[in-house]
């Protein structure tokens, strides 16, 4: 009795790991993280003459069972690493396979996009596929080390408006917007730039924008939301970001969180298209803040920042000196 019920024990605690059994598993890059110049896949490639991104798939994999994988990004199989095909180990399609016992199959050296995501399919003996494994993540970069600046012209500022659809799209209500609007100050600037891409070489025309935050108290817990039209940018692998940012929605709709805004905060990112001054009519940003400091509020001019004392001078003064007027001229009479 004590042996069955030992027994059904094992089966027991085994059957969970039996059905999950974890035949290929992407080590590297982590799903959900966002790679930038503050990360160790960011450094000087020689080949290149520039600092890049070098992103190495780093896989775990059962041997045992998989005698075969194959590997997509964004949706694409990947057949070609270093210019060569790989061997084809089920010869009957068109889709190149990987030997199981290649963990680090490819090293990806600056071409990729905004966002990344890498599938990996293990297979059997028989052809069947077994288990797939993903990790969708993000690139942020220094935008001078992955373009040359050739020429810029028509440098202007826009104009921000938010729409109750806006708010919608980012879950935010009217009354959160409203009280956060008294706590910055938001412009947005855009600049027609030519390019070279520093990996390709080729020539390309972009549009730079350019989002400043200035904040009109010490700020905590900020998040600043961009909207771009889908009709003027379809996906954010059209965008360069910049930062440590985050996407809500790859159509696009980015954010970048900031713990504490105490100064003025640049955002630069490139749209990979000359985009109209129409379209950049659209593009909105705008901040919402869950915290602040009503002890050191300020008011900000396009000039300096000036304090709540400054103001409150001339109102004390003024009334003051009317009133000592009043009283000499009484008494001259």
């Amino acid at each position: 009795m004590k042996r069955g019920l030992l027994l059904l024990t094992i089966i027991l605690f085994a059957l969970p790991s039996l059905a999950y059994a974890q035949y290929i598993d992407i080590v590297f890059p982590e799903d959900g993280v966002t790679y930038g110049p503050w990360s160790d896949t960011y450094y000087f490639s020689e080949r290149l003459n520039t600092t890049l991104h070098h992103i190495r798939l780093n896989l775990s994999i059962d041997q045992d069972n998989v005698v075969a994988y194959r590997i997509y990004r964004n949706g694409e199989p990947i057949s070609y690493v270093g210019g060569m095909p790989m061997d084809d180990y089920f010869a009957d399609d068109e889709v190149m396979d990987f030997r199981p016992d290649d963990t680090q199959p490819i090293d990806f050296v600056g071409n990729l996009f905004t966002l990344n995501n890498f599938t990996v399919e293990a297979f059997d003996i028989n052809n069947n596929s077994i288990q797939n494994d993903s990790s969708v993540f993000y690139l942020s970069v220094n935008i001078e080390d992955y373009f040359e600046i050739l020429d810029a012209d028509e440098e202007f500022m826009s104009e921000l408006a938010v729409s109750e659809e806006d708010l919608a799209n980012i879950d935010v209500t009217q009354e959160l917007y409203q009280e956060s609007t008294d706590y910055f100050t938001i412009t947005k600037k855009a600049t027609y730039l030519q390019v070279r891409d520093r990996v390709t070489g080729r020539l390309e025309n972009h549009t730079q924008i350019t989002i400043n935050v200035q904040p009109l108290v010490d700020t905590t817990d900020v998040t600043l939301y961009n909207l771009i039209p889908k009709y003027i940018v379809e996906h954010v692998n059209d965008l360069i970001l910049t930062e440590a940012f985050n996407v809500l929605d790859p159509d696009p709709l980015i954010m970048w969180n900031f713990a504490e805004l105490s100064g003025t905060k640049e955002i630069t990112y490139h749209v990979n298209e000359h985009v109209s001054g129409e379209g950049i009519e659209e593009i909105t940003a705008m901040a919402v803040a869950e915290g602040h400091d009503e002890n050191v509020m300020t008011i900000t001019s396009s000039d300096n920042n000036k304090s709540y004392l400054f103001y409150l001078i001339p109102i004390v003064i003024v009334p003051f000196i009317l009133i000592t007027m009043l009283y000499y001229g009484k008494h001259k009479k």
